[in-house]
């Protein structure tokens, strides 16, 4: 409620106070759980739905522990049994958040390449989504469905979409089904829709004409035109839509008319955003840092790509002994090897080697270290810069 109230005010959301706010709820939720009969109070309920929802992704093991009680077997085949309860009965369930806990759920198994899991969790919430259809008011729900299973697939694809290789064109296939999917269920009450999946979607489809090279320049263009009459109508400066829409036309510009001035243009507008309203360096690497440095890769922009990268890895740096900022850090290092391959800027590889090497000693639990493959090091060893 707290974050609503600042959107609607036109101000981003005070981040240190909803903090607090978190750290009270999960206070008074240990509290209760002291006591058996508070579990089945639905305001119990609702507050710790909303307490998991706005916890950050990367403290992964509170979100999969609290979300593997709610969608334990037994609890999720009582509520798909029992409509009512499903529908919010006394505050004890509501279709829309159960989908999107979900989505938090699915996101860290499939992060953590833990597809059977991530799967079996996409067939729970198939069955609530079927579940709850044709009820009122409940076109939400599905929509939020085919949203979750497109990021889902978008995981698994992880980036390859102008592919020849039939597995992922199968997976860019599933991508563009379930897209389309979420805009029919998404269209009716965009405007006034906090989660703005219409806007996104149409922006997620025009993500995936760009970067296919499957889609003509006019039909691009006039799915960039509507998205942005959706967002200048009817969101906040604050909402995390504009910032998609940013980097999208950041990708057009880039691969559709090899503009660097208007896809840096973009980017910087994004980057702006994103110092307002993100205020989880994991999300900052995620939707700003690595989209822009492979935008600036596919321009030919080796330097800025590298730059972003380094930064990429220092923000990680913050976490050590986080496995989400750890995984994360392996990424942005490979990225900036294989960029800085690319554009033989081989003394900053090696330099980044070195740092790399530094900073592993200093990380005790071996899987949070960095691996450098043997092949990196022979090329960067052997390359001249």
């Amino acid at each position: 409620r707290e974050r609503y109230v600042r959107i609607e005010d036109e101000s981003p959301a005070d981040m240190e106070k909803l903090t607090s706010l978190l750290m009270q709820s999960k206070d008074i939720l240990r509290q209760c759980r002291r006591e058996p009969a508070m579990k089945e109070n639905g305001v119990y309920n609702s507050l710790l739905y909303i307490t998991v929802l706005n916890t950050q992704q990367y403290k992964e093991e509170y979100i999969l522990a609290e979300t593997g009680d709610i969608f334990s077997d037994s609890k999720i085949d009582f509520v798909l049994k029992n409509k009512a309860r499903l529908l919010g009965e006394e505050g004890r369930g509501n279709p829309v958040t159960i989908m999107k806990l979900y989505t938090k759920a699915v996101f860290i198994h499939a992060d953590n390449k833990r597809f059977e899991e991530a799967e079996k969790l996409l067939e729970q919430a198939r069955k609530v989504a079927e579940k709850v259809h044709h009820h009122k008011g409940c076109d939400k729900v599905y929509a939020l469905y085919y949203d979750l299973l497109s990021s889902y697939y978008d995981i698994r694809l992880d980036g390859f979409y102008d592919t020849e290789d039939p597995d992922q064109e199968l997976l860019r296939d599933k991508i563009f089904d379930a897209t389309e999917k979420t805009l029919r269920y998404s269209k009716k009450g965009f405007s006034y829709d906090s989660d703005h999946l219409y806007a996104k979607n149409i922006l997620a489809k025009a993500t995936i004409l760009i970067r296919s090279c499957l889609g003509s320049d006019k039909e691009i263009s006039d799915l960039l035109d509507t998205a942005q009459k959706i967002i200048t109508e009817n969101t906040s400066q604050y909402a995390d839509v504009r910032l998609q829409y940013y980097m999208v036309c950041a990708w057009y510009f880039a691969l559709v008319h090899d503009n660097v001035e208007l896809a840096d243009a973009f980017m910087k507008k994004a980057w702006e955003l994103s110092d307002i309203i993100l205020s989880a360096d994991l999300r900052k690497i995620e939707e700003v840092i690595i989209p822009c440095a492979n935008i600036f890769l596919e321009l030919g922009c080796y330097e800025e790509s590298v730059a972003l990268l380094y930064a990429g890895t220092r923000l990680c740096v913050k976490y050590p002994n986080t496995d989400s900022y750890a995984r994360i850090k392996q990424d942005l290092c490979r990225y900036f090897w294989w960029t800085g391959i690319e554009g033989r800027k081989f003394e900053l590889c090696r330099k980044m080697i070195s740092l790399i090497e530094s900073e592993n000693e200093e990380i005790v639990d071996p899987k949070n270290r960095v691996t450098i493959p043997d092949k990196v090091r022979s090329i960067i060893a052997n390359g001249i810069s």
